[in-house]
């Protein structure tokens, strides 16, 4: 696969979900917290891509998401070390995976990419403990299609039948 471009930076910090959005006086109000976040992502990702890059991309992306938990404090401390020693502890308390990377999704959406509807590939997305918080992003821009005679491939790399398409004359 012949990758064009590639955006990787870290935003310290606990990760924040996206929240759902709150009603009040008729109008649709986001969190300060979710503004924030927002903010801190689309700021990071923005200082990276302006070295070397100009304007939004347009075709398929690649979002791989890798959101660190600091290890509790309740932990004991042979459980800590192994997290601090680089070993990925997976963490299954809230919040949500999906409700992280959709707030790094609408984040992006305009500061690397023009609309969020363009991420086909998440990658690997992990939601794991660390020695600190931390959310390590990496958005790669996909070649539109690979040529494979006839046929031709999901942009974003799939293999399997229901993603070729016949696109004969």
């Amino acid at each position: 696969m012949n990758v064009q471009t590639v955006v990787a930076f870290t935003v310290l910090g606990r990760p924040v979900p996206l929240d759902r959005p709150r009603i009040w006086q008729g109008r649709n109000v986001t969190t300060q917290r979710c503004r924030d976040a927002k903010r801190a992502v689309g700021t990071a990702a923005l200082a990276v891509a302006l070295r070397g890059r100009q304007g939004l991309w347009s075709g398929p992306v690649r979002l791989e998401c890798t959101f660190v938990f600091a290890a509790p404090k309740s932990w004991p401390a042979w459980r800590r070390a192994l997290v601090a020693g680089g070993v990925l502890v997976p963490h299954t308390a809230r919040p949500d995976t999906s409700n992280l990377v959709k707030l790094v999704e609408d984040a992006l959406s305009g500061v690397l990419y023009r609309d969020d509807a363009q991420v086909c590939d998440y990658g690997v997305t992990l939601k794991v403990y660390g020695p600190r918080d931390e959310t390590r992003v990496r958005v790669t821009l996909l070649p539109r299609t690979t040529d494979s005679g006839s046929l031709r491939e999901c942009p974003c790399g799939s293999v399997g039948s229901r993603w070729l398409r016949f696109t004969g004359s």
